[in-house]
C-alpha cells in the first residue's frame, strides 16, 4: 500500500530534523546543480563543500555545528571538529557587504581576525534552510559554490550582490542551498 510507505518515509525524514530552538551537533549539506547533499567542511579556517580537502590545506576536518537558538539572528553558529583537528570552537561568518563575493569562513578570536565587513550573527534556520537576516530585516540565502582544482570539492561562497554568473577567478560557480537535512538514501530492498 502507498500510505504505509509514505508514513515510513515521513518517520525517516522527521528522525533527522533539527530542533529549531536548541540545535547542536548537526551537519550542514549543500544542494545545487551537480551538488547533491555534499557536506560543509573546514579547511584552514574556510568553508568547503565535498569530501576531499583542498591541496595544500594544513588543518582540515569534518565539522558539526551548534547554536543556542537556530531561530534567533543574535546567536552565533559554532563549529566543532569531528576528528580533533582543532580544539578551538570557531564561529561561522560571511561577508554581507554589497557587491562582494567572498568565501564563507570560521572565526576564532584565539587565532584569527575577522575579515572587514564580516559577521558572525544573523544566521537562522528557515525550515531546513540556513538563511541570513540582513541588517534591513530581509532574509537572504545567497550561498554559492565555486569549483576548485579538486574534482567534487567546492568553496562555499557568499554573494552579497546576488548577481549571477558562470565563473569567478576562472572557476565555475553555481547557487546552492545549505540545509540541515542529509540526502535521502533509499535502501536496496526490492518492492513487494
Amino acid at each position: 500500500m502507498i500510505i504505509p510507505a509514505l508514513l515510513a518515509i515521513t518517520r525517516v525524514a522527521s528522525s533527522q530534523a533539527v530542533d529549531p530552538t536548541s540545535a547542536s551537533n548537526f551537519t550542514l549539506y549543500a544542494y545545487g546543480r551537480n551538488i547533491t547533499g555534499l557536506t560543509v567542511f573546514y579547511a584552514d579556517g574556510l568553508a568547503y563543500i565535498g569530501t576531499t580537502p583542498p591541496s595544500g590545506a594544513s588543518v582540515t576536518s569534518n565539522i558539526t555545528f551548534s547554536t543556542s537558538d537556530s531561530t534567533s539572528e543574535t546567536s552565533t553558529w559554532n563549529v566543532t571538529s569531528t576528528n580533533s583537528a582543532f580544539s578551538i570552537t570557531p564561529s561561522l561568518y560571511i561577508v554581507p557587504t554589497d557587491r562582494t563575493f567572498e568565501q564563507v569562513g570560521f572565526y576564532s578570536s584565539n587565532n584569527s581576525s575577522l575579515p572587514t565587513g564580516a559577521v558572525t550573527t544573523g544566521f537562522v534556520l528557515f525550515g531546513n534552510y540556513l538563511s541570513y537576516i540582513a541588517s534591513d530585516g530581509t532574509m537572504q540565502q545567497q550561498f554559492w559554490a565555486q569549483a576548485t582544482d579538486i574534482a567534487g570539492t567546492w568553496k562555499l561562497m557568499w554573494n552579497a550582490g546576488g548577481e549571477g554568473g558562470v565563473a569567478a577567478d576562472g572557476f565555475m560557480i553555481t547557487p546552492v542551498s545549505i540545509k540541515v537535512r542529509a540526502p535521502l538514501v533509499m535502501g536496496n530492498a526490492a518492492p513487494r
